[in-house]
């Protein structure tokens, strides 16, 4: 399900893509293990049937691929145009032989770039592109075969495809068949899957490196540390973003917030008073919070600073 495209976007655009798609794909492998097992369940000699139903969904793969590549080189187009300086975008015609008759009417149209339009573009098959340009918008109205002059008809993008993804990071939606699909089993291997994957190479002992836009200067990266990180991160955006953290490739910007370890607990109650000095155990004092925008997102951060002069992820949240 990897595609150049995605390989040659910036890395923290390529994280997020490949996150997304990876993700898509353990839904799409769950989902068609799943209706492999029930088929088998059914009937044991089925074989023909079964081989016919993985036929059809490779033959989906192709046109999922042939999207992931859309929506990355879209992703791309976007970064060019802002980079640019353009305020209004052209509608460029399909470069199929076989038009879509509901785009026809918007070939060659100029639109602002806030248009809530281009979070409707895209549709499976669809081969229309974008370019930034510095031409008046055109009037939202064209001209039919019969020289009749309507207004432009409604879009409606794929579901699972919404959304302009150099603003949301995403190549396929939370509303994509084989994610509606999916279970909370499947939600949980993927989660095991990437978290392990992140682990792996961190020696046991953890090190400390330095990291200048902490407000400490310094950042533990530790097995535990990171995987409670992970399991408080609800999203696999806060995945994507625990991993940047890790790499040190997220500008954390200003600390917005230091908290003292113990005005998060209340020391009265018996489990808060075993977290507070399970806490305090680890060399925990307190906590820094920055705020970042990732991809039109705003996430608060939580870092927990160590007596030992570091800081390390604890829990990271969409506001």
């Amino acid at each position: 399900m990897y595609s150049k495209e995605i390989a040659a976007g910036g890395s923290e655009m390529a994280d997020l893509f490949r996150a997304n798609v990876t993700r898509y794909a353990a839904y799409k492998s769950f989902v068609c293990d799943k209706l492999l097992q029930e088929d088998a369940a059914k009937d044991a000699d089925k074989q023909a049937g079964r081989e016919k139903m993985i036929d059809r969904f490779n033959r989906w793969q192709y046109t999922e691929e042939a999207m992931v590549a859309k929506r990355c080189r879209r992703a791309k187009q976007w970064e060019e145009i802002e980079a640019g300086g353009f305020e209004r975008i052209k509608w460029l015609p399909s470069v199929s032989i076989e038009k879509r008759a509901e785009h026809i009417p918007y070939y060659n149209q100029i639109f602002p770039k806030d248009w809530d339009g281009w979070d409707k573009q895209d549709v499976w098959g669809c081969k229309c592109s974008m370019v930034g340009t510095y031409r008046k918008e055109t009037p939202h109205e064209w001209t039919d075969e019969n020289d009749e002059v309507k207004p432009l008809p409604e879009l409606k993008a794929s579901r699972g495809l919404e959304g302009n993804p150099a603003r949301t990071g995403e190549v396929f939606t939370d509303r994509a068949a084989y994610v509606r699909k999916g279970n909370e089993e499947a939600s949980l291997f993927f989660s095991k899957k990437i978290r392990e994957e992140y682990l792996a190479p961190i020696p046991d002992g953890g090190y400390t490196i330095g990291y200048s836009s902490l407000s400490t200067g310094a950042l533990h990266i530790g097995k535990k540390s990171l995987r409670r990180a992970l399991n408080h991160a609800v999203t696999w955006q806060s995945k994507v973003i625990a991993k940047l953290i890790t790499d040190r490739k997220i500008d954390m910007g200003k600390r917005v917030l230091y908290e003292y370890l113990g005005e998060r607990y209340d020391l009265t109650d018996e489990v808060m008073r075993r977290k507070f000095l399970a806490k305090v155990k680890r060399g925990v004092i307190g906590y820094n919070m920055y705020e970042i925008e990732f991809y039109g997102n705003k996430y608060e951060i939580l870092m927990e600073v160590s007596k030992y002069g570091y800081e390390q992820p604890y829990v990271i949240k969409q506001k």
